[in-house]
């Protein structure tokens, strides 16, 4: 028996786990209709002979029904990935976190520690300075 803890390893290549994971959970698919061929009330109106209004009508149909499809993949992604952000505040271990600056989930939360950071540092210089300068007037 080892020591070795597998929650917390690292051996695996960080990279290609945290692609395979967003490709398998936060992916989603290329638009498969044409956006102007969604509605039938978008299409041009006039005189047509039936036959053509008939295609293009079954033409709207399977492009709405693709539509509704790509949407309902959608909101379920997007829902996911706010799922992530609310639940996992301190990120994915070995994937995806806040300290990280090439993150894609939890870019926000990268900026506002930067700022912090930055800040801090600021802070921090300016005390030294002023303790250096206290103590070469004392």
């Amino acid at each position: 028996m080892t020591n070795f803890n597998h929650m917390i390893s690292y051996k695996r290549n960080k990279l290609a786990t945290k692609e395979k994971y967003f490709k398998k959970c936060l992916s989603l698919e290329k638009k498969n209709f044409d956006p102007t061929k969604v509605n039938i009330l978008d299409q041009k109106v006039g005189l047509k002979h039936p036959i053509t209004r008939m295609n293009e009508l079954d033409d709207v149909k399977v492009n709405n029904r693709r539509y509704r499809d790509w949407k309902n993949k959608f909101l379920f992604t997007k829902r996911k990935f706010k799922n992530h952000k609310q639940r996992m505040r301190s990120g994915i271990l070995s994937i995806d976190n806040p300290n990280e600056s090439d993150t894609t989930i939890y870019k926000d939360e990268y900026a506002k520690e930067a700022k912090k950071r930055k800040k801090s540092k600021k802070i921090k210089d300016r005390y030294k300075k002023n303790i250096g300068l206290k103590r070469m007037t004392h």
